[in-house]
């Protein structure tokens, strides 16, 4: 999983995305806090998310 902001776009740009996969809205997560939450609970590791990082693997 990794969260991404993109921001900081002129009026005029365009955001070209690849993918392999169909976009499905539903499967994507909109709020940070719930993402971390999420992120911290997977795999034996765990994990801390920062404010500007995605994710840190302790």
């Amino acid at each position: 999983m990794i969260w991404k902001q993109m921001y900081n776009f002129s009026k005029d740009c365009i955001l070209l995305v690849l993918t392999n996969t169909y976009y499905d809205e539903k499967e994507y997560i909109y709020d940070y806090k719930y993402f971390c939450e999420l992120k911290n609970n997977i795999g034996r590791r765990g994990g801390v998310c920062y404010k500007n990082h995605a994710l840190k693997v302790a």
